[in-house]
């Protein structure tokens, strides 16, 4: 299936795992990833995070980076299985990124990125993988 924007390969539903301390600063990104017709399981609970992904199965997984567990989280996700992983937090400090990916995760975003941008970042990391993955 040919993909609206640019006439790319995009799954045409993803269902999105998002691990969040507090949904507030989300909830933009939420909006725009339902509109695109994806479904969302969201929980508070890093341990239910791990925990939900085998019952969950979902397609891409979103961490806030904001709670200091959630890093740990990550990278017990990545033990247990290979999906993609972005971290996502209210501040960007020079290193998240470096952290982020040595914790595992695909991706870093400030939760302040457009939600078109996240959501082009999360497909094109999906489609990686798909085509990586088959």
């Amino acid at each position: 299936m040919s993909g609206a924007r640019g006439g790319m390969e995009t799954p045409a539903s993803w269902k999105v795992l998002m691990v969040l301390g507090n949904q507030t600063p989300f909830r933009r990104l939420m909006i725009a990833i339902r509109a695109e017709g994806h479904e969302i399981v969201s929980i508070t609970d890093q341990f239910q995070g791990v925990t939900l992904v085998d019952d969950v199965q979902p397609d891409i997984i979103l961490l806030d980076a904001e709670v200091p567990e959630s890093w740990r989280t990550c990278s017990r996700i990545r033990v247990m299985v290979n999906i993609p992983i972005i971290l996502i937090g209210l501040k960007a400090p020079q290193n998240a990124w470096e952290r982020a990916v040595g914790e595992g995760a695909d991706a870093y975003l400030s939760v302040f990125t457009g939600p078109r941008e996240a959501i082009a970042t999360a497909g094109a990391i999906l489609r990686r993988y798909r085509k990586t993955f088959r």
